[in-house]
């Protein structure tokens, strides 16, 4: 639901499209369908399977590895070398979410205990590095950046279909069923969504 609304909020950026950019967008389709369920999919949905079986603390340091990732991965693949100011700058940033996760207490991160959750939270940080990587694709970027966020967010949509199915079968119901659950669906829908 999240990717729905903020495709169906996105889509008059979308719709100011000329034609032309429509037919090389279902040439994309693969690419992003791949972005769906890297982005969307593993990042969005796999995040909050991850924090039933992990902390937010520990979450929260696992995933904040993905710029590191992002950075790591260009280097080994050659794309780009790692410049001095952008090693900095991750050690400088994960240094500034421990201070904050742990309170200031290091102590804190050897009484952390690990287990499956952290697992899917590092398939995530790794899951986003590669669709940040992918999003750089030059075919990509020829389109304007709201309209190539909608469609993001229409092939996220498309790819948890499969999970909002299966929770409707599990019974959790397939639609909120409370005006304050709705509210929830619309701040994250609004805020971590559209707005950033």
């Amino acid at each position: 639901m999240r990717w729905f609304f903020a495709a169906l909020a996105l889509a008059p950026a979308l719709f100011a499209l000329p034609r032309s950019d429509f037919r090389r967008l279902a040439g994309l389709a693969p690419l992003l369908l791949l972005l769906g369920f890297l982005g969307m999919g593993i990042c969005g949905a796999g995040v909050y399977a991850a924090l039933k079986y992990t902390t937010a603390t520990n979450g929260t340091l696992i995933y904040t590895t993905s710029p590191a990732l992002v950075v790591l991965i260009e280097a080994l693949t050659g794309r780009r070398r790692a410049s001095a100011m952008q090693v900095a700058g991750i050690v400088l940033a994960t240094l500034g979410v421990v201070v904050i996760v742990t309170r200031g207490h290091p102590g804190i991160l050897a009484a952390l205990d690990f287990s499956a959750g952290d697992l899917i939270f590092a398939v995530c940080a790794l899951s986003w590095a590669f669709y940040s990587l992918l999003l750089r694709d030059p075919r990509l970027l020829a389109f304007p950046p709201r309209a190539l966020f909608a469609i993001n967010a229409a092939f996220g949509a498309l790819v948890n279909v499969p999970l909002w199915l299966w929770e409707g079968a599990a019974g959790h119901g397939l639609l909120p069923e409370t005006g304050q659950a709705w509210l929830s669906v619309a701040g994250i829908v609004l805020i971590p969504s559209i707005l950033s």
